[in-house]
């Protein structure tokens, strides 16, 4: 599955679940010793992730919305911390602008060097 379709599919998912600024989602969290969660640790599961029990790197499903504020819904947080718990396969990380982009180039330019060595395997040296 590539990364458009994977984005896609999240926005698509939320789109059709009721989705919350984060700073109302970290309300709702049960507090950890004593302390309520903070909306900058949703945005941070959001961007960085948080590591399974496998090691593997988990995501919130949200976005940043137009009104510069993050999104997010009590369901993706529900799958979320399901993913952390293994009870579902964690959803793979959409790559950035950046690395798509150097993913492209990367591929552009090996495709260049194989023209290049093609064409050099072809000649003779007459001597």
């Amino acid at each position: 599955m590539n990364t458009e379709t994977l984005a896609a599919q999240t926005l698509a998912l939320l789109n059709e679940e009721q989705v919350e600024p984060i700073t109302r989602l970290a309300k709702v969290l049960p507090p950890i010793r004593g302390a309520r969660r903070d909306a900058n640790t949703l945005r941070r599961w959001i961007r960085q992730g948080k590591r399974g029990r496998a090691g593997e790197v988990i995501y919130l499903e949200g976005f940043y919305g137009p009104d510069r504020a993050w999104w997010s819904s009590r369901p993706a947080l529900a799958r979320f911390f399901a993913r952390l718990q293994g009870q579902l396969a964690p959803q793979q990380p959409v790559p950035s602008n950046f690395e798509r982009l150097a993913a492209q180039q990367l591929e552009e330019f090996q495709k260049e060097l194989k023209k290049g060595q093609k064409k050099k395997s072809g000649r003779r040296a007459y001597g």
